[in-house]
């Protein structure tokens, strides 16, 4: 029953990114947004994967390589919704966040240096081995989340009118369903040593996609 609300999730966001992307194809922040949305929906997708016996080491590893994206992809539609930046130094930033976001995911994907092993049993679910990178990973993922929150919420304060508005609403959806998916499958699991949690983040993208629908 899990596994399958997880992909009923996994389907919602991703016809979020669709709609969202549909609706300005043109536009940089629909297109980022798309793209963030879409990456996602492949998160949840692969921890729904993970739930199964069959490609148990693959859904693992697609779904660091998707987490590792989640924060740059974050950040790229952070610097254009919903103006673009005039900053210089963030788009140095972005630019390093993103070949560091590819990199990491490339290595999260074809390696064993994140996640080095997976298993799953009736009585403790879902128990993973992690690599040698893992700290590094996680060190990377808080680092580029919380800069794209902060450059979130600094853009929050210069903008004033409608756009104040928009970002004020999308920033609480957005926020609070990262930081919840954050804190199961990231935070918790770092502190415990235990993925107990993780069956947990994928809901936490109904509350985007109520934020955004609504």
């Amino acid at each position: 029953m899990i596994q399958l609300s997880h992909y009923v999730v996994a389907a919602l966001v991703l016809g979020l990114a669709l709609v969202v992307w549909h609706a300005r194809p043109t536009s940089p922040t629909n297109c980022l947004f798309g793209i963030f949305t879409l990456v996602i929906a492949v998160w949840v997708f692969g921890i729904a994967s993970m739930q199964s016996v069959a490609n148990l080491h693959f859904a693992a590893r697609l779904t660091f390589a998707a987490a590792s994206l989640i924060p740059p992809t974050f950040l790229a539609f952070v610097q254009y919704y919903p103006t673009p930046s005039t900053w210089s130094g963030s788009k140095i930033i972005l630019y390093t966040s993103m070949g560091s976001g590819f990199l990491v995911a490339i290595i999260s994907l074809l390696t064993r240096l994140v996640v080095s092993d997976v298993t799953i049993t009736a009585a403790a679910g879902i128990a993973r081995v992690t690599g040698p990178l893992y700290g590094p990973w996680a060190v990377y993922f808080l680092s580029t989340w919380l800069i794209a929150i902060v450059m979130f919420v600094a853009k929050w304060k210069r903008v004033r009118g409608l756009s104040r508005g928009q970002l004020h609403y999308l920033a609480l959806g957005v926020i609070v369903s990262t930081a919840g998916g954050t804190t199961t499958n990231l935070i918790l699991p770092l502190l415990s040593g235990s993925s107990a949690s993780a069956w947990i983040g994928p809901y936490f993208a109904l509350i985007l996609i109520a934020m955004v629908a609504s």
